[in-house]
């Protein structure tokens, strides 16, 4: 059966979607971690959103782009957990031009069944608040001239 609550589903846990909901409302004050640039009328860091998907896991992936240091980037992924249905997150600090494919984000996850490193429970509060400070300081360690 084909119910209406699941018309405009994409597949990520509610958790992550209440982690990508209070991300996007706090970009600009995690981006004011790092420098605006006058002249290019931009921040010196940008975030971007993908989907993660791992079968059950289903989730997104924040990538914090530095073109002005180096062209870095920093990467948090957030998903429900296949096995307890907590809220989990990773960081990785690989850059690639697409969506990091799972084959890249595999190394940093927990490889255990229960989600020791990062797991957050059921505490959506935490794990957004854990993904802007790390991202706030990994901004003002990249944008260090």
């Amino acid at each position: 059966m084909n119910y209406i609550e699941n018309y405009m589903n994409d597949g990520a846990c509610w958790q992550a979607q209440a982690v990508l909901a209070y991300i996007r409302d706090r970009r600009e004050t995690i981006l004011d971690a790092g420098e605006y640039d006058e002249k290019a009328r931009r921040y010196d860091c940008y975030i971007t959103v993908g989907r993660f998907e791992n079968c059950r896991e289903q989730g997104y992936v924040f990538s914090v782009h530095s073109w002005k240091h180096g062209d870095k980037q920093g990467n948090w992924v957030v998903y429900e957990h296949r096995n307890v249905d907590h809220v989990c997150a990773a960081f990785f600090n690989e850059r690639t031009v697409n969506t990091p494919t799972l084959d890249e984000v595999t190394d940093h996850l927990d490889n255990d069944v229960y989600c020791e490193k990062k797991d957050f429970k059921y505490d959506v509060q935490a794990c957004w608040e854990w993904i802007e400070q790390d991202m706030k300081e990994w901004i003002e360690d990249v944008t260090i001239d």
